[in-house]
């Protein structure tokens, strides 16, 4: 029952269970806090269990909890796991993590994304700063890229942020269905993977369609980017490797054996696949590694 993605930093990893359990660990995996949040809110009720990663935010954890029942987001202090804030959230059930989204100016704001909208909050209070109004997708996660935000809305669209304000549509990418993946900006274009494996790029500055690739699916992992190539785990553990450098192609598909859902994960030298079995990095070693 872990489906949140751990969050890591300063020597510590935290993580969030399905079952509302939330644990720090130190490096070397000894615990260092622990909190039952559902003891501490017995009406938190998500029948399929929670999704949403936690996220770091300078020295607290955010979390996002939004369920039929209550429904809140909440900044932990990262040393001692002691609520620093709390704010309502709408009583739906809801997936969709948080996102750190550092402005141009410097300023940072935590994006959380419902069925019914968008909003921004200050990092360190919980402050409401702006929000958009709209029905958003509830599973796949926004991303954002200098001035602009790439959420999911039944299609991908492309809102341009502005300082201090609420954020104006830039563009809307019919064809581009992000469906439980989470949109991949990379290198000025934007990729949208839909449950049935149709890759989708588009040009990031207007949303026009560039190309398209079928995949073999159906594919619940976000797809992740690196050295000119795009990686799309399907749920039957295929990995498809498409280079999106000069004309796109299908460059392989590597066979796991081992169902995943879980987004691969690119770190140094290496790629990360997480199985309902294994963890597999997959490399080439630095010279004297």
């Amino acid at each position: 029952m872990a489906a949140p993605t751990p969050a890591a930093g300063g020597g510590r990893l935290y993580a969030l269970f399905a079952t509302n359990d939330f644990f720090c660990l130190d490096s070397s995996g000894d615990l260092v806090w622990y909190r039952a949040l559902s003891r501490d809110h017995p009406s938190l009720s998500n029948q399929v269990g929670m999704a949403a990663s936690p996220i770091l935010a300078g020295d607290a954890v955010i979390v996002d909890l939004e369920t039929q029942g209550e429904s809140f987001a909440a900044a932990l202090d990262a040393r001692s796991g002691a609520n620093r804030w709390r704010i309502p959230r709408p009583p739906d059930l809801n997936w969709v993590s948080p996102l750190l989204y550092k402005r141009e100016d410097g300023l940072a704001e935590v994006i959380l994304q419902s069925r019914f909208g968008l909003s921004a909050h200050e990092p360190a209070t919980g402050k409401l700063l702006w929000s958009h109004d709209g029905k958003l997708d509830a599973i796949p996660s926004p991303v954002a890229v200098g001035e602009s935000i790439y959420l999911s809305a039944g299609e991908v669209v492309a809102l341009h942020a502005s300082p201090g304000g609420a954020p104006a549509v830039r563009w809307r990418g019919g064809k581009l269905k992000a469906s439980t993946a989470s949109p991949l900006v990379y290198r000025g274009r934007v990729y949208a993977l839909s449950s049935a494996g149709i890759l989708a790029c588009a040009d990031a500055r207007d949303g026009s369609l560039l190309w398209q690739e079928r995949l073999k699916g159906p594919f619940s992992a976000s797809p992740v980017a690196a050295d000119g190539k795009i990686y799309c785990a399907n749920e039957d553990g295929a990995i498809a490797v498409v280079r999106v450098e000069g004309e796109p192609r299908l460059l392989a598909t590597n066979e796991m054996g081992e169902g995943i859902l879980a987004s691969p994960a690119v770190s140094g030298r290496a790629i990360y696949f997480r199985s309902d079995k294994h963890l597999w990095a997959v490399g080439k070693p630095a010279a004297g590694d």
